[in-house]
């Protein structure tokens, strides 16, 4: 989770699922790798070296393409929240919230002891509002959700 401050008006909450990105760039890699080793060892001549770069950019696109994100952006002069969800397969929701649609923020978890996960929600209208479907896990998670929830009570004026 990324948190930025734009100027003192505007405070810009970030958060990316990077697992799936990190293991496509591990294919990518070993594909590449895989590639080089053997262009070096065959020659050009060898044909059987492009299903490697095939495997790369699939994975390079899979990586794209199975990211899940989500941008939250705080105006304190409008008090409003603008938030835009990238979901799977480049799926796009957005919307915007005014801070007095948003009753509380709290920590959402799942899960019992060291497997607990964590996530940011907001309270609209008595219903959970997740910030993103993606989960903090362990001590670790939680302190970095209690920090951002923290920030943003703090931009909204409710601490």
């Amino acid at each position: 989770m990324k948190i930025t401050q734009d100027d003192k008006t505007t405070l810009r909450v970030e958060e990316k699922n990077r697992t799936i990105v990190m293991v496509a760039g591990i294919i990518m890699a070993f594909a590449l790798v895989r590639t080089a080793f053997l262009v070096h060892a065959f020659g050009l001549a060898y044909a059987y070296y492009l299903h490697w770069i095939l495997v790369a950019a699939i994975a390079g696109l899979a990586g794209r393409r199975f990211t899940e994100e989500v941008t939250v952006v705080f105006h304190r002069q409008k008090k409003e929240i603008a938030w835009r969800r990238n979901k799977l397969f480049g799926a796009t929701e957005e919307g915007r919230l005014t801070f007095d649609d948003v009753e509380d923020v709290r920590i959402g978890y799942r899960g019992t002891g060291k497997r607990t996960t964590y996530r940011i929600e907001f309270v609209v209208k008595g219903e959970p509002f997740p910030l993103s479907r993606v989960y903090s896990q362990g001590p670790r998670g939680r302190e970095v959700c209690n920090g951002v929830a923290q920030r943003i009570l703090e931009t909204m004026g409710r601490v």
